[in-house]
């Protein structure tokens, strides 16, 4: 049996896509992800059609050529697994079982310890044989089973989008490509963004160097055990925020869970404290070398990812001039349709400069909450109030940051870097909802051996009005 007809294919995946559901619901319920979220993600495979199965037919055969193009070298090891696992879900979709069993087989061949490879094989196995899927013959999964079916629904997620070239970041024909609604504007300082949608299991690489950032690079993470968002110590989430690496861990220094090395997060951020958030040592890192295999809810709160991806990451990636996005239910807006956001958050820090440069302090009151405000503005003579260094010796640096005056009056709107920090509640553009939002603003300071100044602005519920919440300067970028 070499091909299954379009009803079979479709009995099979909907047999696969709803008996994990079931399997995987009780242990999940409770997470913050919800109840409502596993079921979308368990049944993406019982969500295809025939007829969209059919449009995957016609570009198997491309993607298996794909296959025969990548070199087996031992730098690009994790990356031949990425490719044989999407390729062997591919042609179990389309029902291809034949090509799906070659490359099954040429996956466990070539990764004896990638536990996801085996049950393909055996998948395709037991349909050849006639034998139905195995996913009918299993009444009760193991946690270790249902860890593996759901890594291979995340990985079969992520391979749908690139077998159909359907991802919302691919370059259409007369169209721009979309970015996520967390990226704003990029900023001149600011060469990489890494944006990971926590609930897809996809990490986003995008080189902002040029006007309109490109994604280069996607593929599978993992993530926190408790789900997203988190809130304290112990709770096994990981954060949602925006975060900077503030270095790298090589693999000689950490044990093996940590895999080949690990780029470590801000994490808690002032933001994240500010807000009652605690915990410690999010790190974005490599995978144990025991078994490739990894669920999408298995970390306890880092992102882990296969171990050549790491260091690809760490390779391609100046650590300085990174910008780190931990979002969820990612939503994607042509770049045109942030203007209207960008232009009001230029406004913000029209107001923010002008108020220092023109020593204005009613100004500076009505831009900062309560509990942020520099104490020396609270305290000041309204004619003697005035940002200043902190290597000048006639006047005290204000608290908590001291910028120099001049390099703050040259910094232009379009130097910015403007996200939008992700949270468990993300209201759209328009919501009304009283929903707290947060911006993350940032920019380098001219002539100050690349310090970076960072605004945490909050949208009060009440009103509407945006203010800054914290403000941070590191030195040298670190």
């Amino acid at each position: 049996m070499s091909q299954l007809t379009g009803s079979q294919r479709f009995y099979a995946l909907r047999v696969f896509g709803l008996r994990v559901y079931q399997s995987t619901k009780l242990h999940h319920q409770s997470s913050a992800m919800g109840y409502r979220s596993w079921l979308a993600v368990a049944c993406f495979l019982a969500a295809m059609q025939p007829n969209s199965l059919a449009v995957a037919n016609d570009t198997y055969t491309s993607n298996a050529k794909t296959i025969d193009r990548i070199e087996n070298t031992t730098a690009q090891r994790d990356y031949r697994l990425d490719e044989l696992t999407s390729a062997t879900l591919n042609a179990i979709a389309v029902g291809h079982w034949n090509e799906g069993l070659t490359t099954a087989t040429e996956l466990v061949n070539e990764f004896p310890d990638f536990s996801l490879g085996h049950w393909l094989l055996a998948e395709t196995h037991r349909v050849l044989a006639s034998s139905g899927t195995l996913m009918q013959t299993l009444p009760n999964y193991s946690r270790s089973t249902i860890d593996i079916l759901l890594e291979a629904q995340a990985r079969a997620q992520l391979s749908h989008e690139g077998m159909n070239d359907s991802h919302p970041a691919q370059e259409v024909a007369f169209e721009e490509p979309l970015l996520p609604q967390e990226i704003i504007q990029s900023g001149k300082h600011v060469e990489t963004i890494i944006l990971v949608d926590l609930a897809t299991s996809t990490l986003y690489h995008f080189d902002t160097r040029a006007k309109q950032p490109q994604l280069i690079r996607q593929h599978y993470i993992s993530s926190g055990e408790g789900g997203f968002g988190k809130h304290r110590e112990g709770d096994l989430k990981t954060p949602l925020g925006v975060y900077r690496i503030y270095g790298f861990r090589s693999d000689e220094s950490l044990p093996d869970l940590y895999g080949a090395g690990a780029l470590m997060l801000n994490y808690p951020n002032t933001l994240d404290r500010s807000l009652g958030r605690s915990g410690s040592g999010i790190w974005l890192h490599g995978n144990p070398r025991a078994d490739r295999s990894r669920s999408p809810r298995s970390s306890e709160g880092c992102v882990t990812m296969a171990n050549d991806h790491l260091l690809s990451l760490h390779k391609q990636i100046n650590i300085e001039r990174t910008q780190v996005i931990l979002s969820h239910n990612v939503q994607w807006q042509r770049q045109a349709d942030s203007i209207p956001q960008r232009d009001r958050f230029h406004e913000l820090f029209e107001q923010y400069r002008a108020a220092w440069v023109n020593n204005n302090v009613e100004d500076l009151f009505s831009l900062y909450a309560i509990d942020a405000l520099p104490a020396n503005v609270q305290h000041a003579d309204r004619g003697r109030t005035k940002k200043v260094s902190s290597i000048d010796t006639n006047s005290a640096s204000l608290s908590p940051v001291g910028i120099a005056l001049d390099p703050l009056s040259n910094v232009r709107a379009e130097d910015l870097s403007l996200l939008l920090n992700p949270d468990i509640q993300p209201p759209s553009q328009h919501d009304n909802s009283g929903h707290t939002q947060h911006l993350v603003m940032s920019f380098e300071l001219p002539d100050s051996n690349n310090a970076q100044v960072t605004l945490y602005w909050e949208r009060e519920p009440a009103t509407g009005y945006w203010k800054i919440k914290r403000e941070t300067i590191d030195a040298g970028g670190a």
